[in-house]
């Protein structure tokens, strides 16, 4: 089996933390451009009451991804990403039990 890598990025570290398993393996961005320059899809997994500002700030970094929400209601999610995502990008609305 071949291992997938996930990408986080947590504003609260400086892309120093590494971890991996047999699966996969886990690597914290240094910085959001280093995060969108490497990844195709990327999970929004905020706090709805950040979302907005989440979406403000990374939205000049989408391009060419898969935006997918992983909020459990759907019509701010909606709202916030037809809004700041570009055209070029593709939104995912799902259920954190999905």
């Amino acid at each position: 089996m071949e291992k997938s890598e996930i990408m986080i990025f947590d504003p609260a570290e400086n892309g120093s933390k590494h971890g991996s398993n047999k699966k996969s393996e886990v690597v914290f961005a240094k910085s959001l451009k280093d995060l969108y320059l490497a990844c195709d899809t990327v999970f929004l997994a905020v706090p709805i009451d950040s979302f907005e500002k989440v979406c403000k700030k990374h939205a000049p970094f989408w391009k060419n991804h898969l935006l997918v929400d992983v909020c459990s209601v759907k019509v701010h999610p909606q709202k916030m990403l037809e809004k700041y995502a570009p055209a070029d990008c593709q939104i995912l609305l799902t259920h954190p039990l999905f």
